[in-house]
């Protein structure tokens, strides 16, 4: 078994807006290669451990709170490539996710599909380390 997955997925919800964000993630990757976080504290559990490669971490927060909480470990994303879903498309909502340094960010309430396409392009296309 492999010690690393090609995504993480952070997302509280279990919901039909969870299984549309999974559903999106397993149409670009096998579910072997997918791990899934359900809290915080098991998502920093997992940035804790050290990667082969620099992780794709997609994270979907349903609220302004679930959002605060992921930016309270944003030290522990700093090596991954994050794209972020945010609860709404409010100004301060946008600007406290950019302190994350997304390179994608989309919103709960859409399809996923260009979540989907970006993840697509990012596992097709790894990160180097620059030196």
């Amino acid at each position: 078994m492999r010690s690393f997955s090609n995504i993480i997925v952070y997302s509280k919800a279990r919901n039909s807006i969870g299984t549309k964000l999974q559903e999106a993630v397993e149409t670009i990757l096998p579910r072997a290669s997918v791990e899934a976080y359900h809290s915080i504290a098991r998502l920093s559990e997992r940035l804790h451990r050290p990667a082969l490669n620099f992780p794709i971490v997609v994270l979907l927060a349903m609220n302004r709170d679930e959002l605060e909480n992921i930016v309270a470990i944003q030290d522990l994303l700093l090596d991954s490539r994050i794209v972020l879903i945010l609860p709404d498309k409010e100004e301060d909502t946008l600007a406290l996710g950019h302190t994350l340094r997304p390179r994608f960010v989309s919103y709960r309430d859409s399809s996923f599909k260009d979540v989907g396409a970006v993840l697509g392009k990012m596992v097709n296309r790894p990160e180097t380390v620059k030196a």
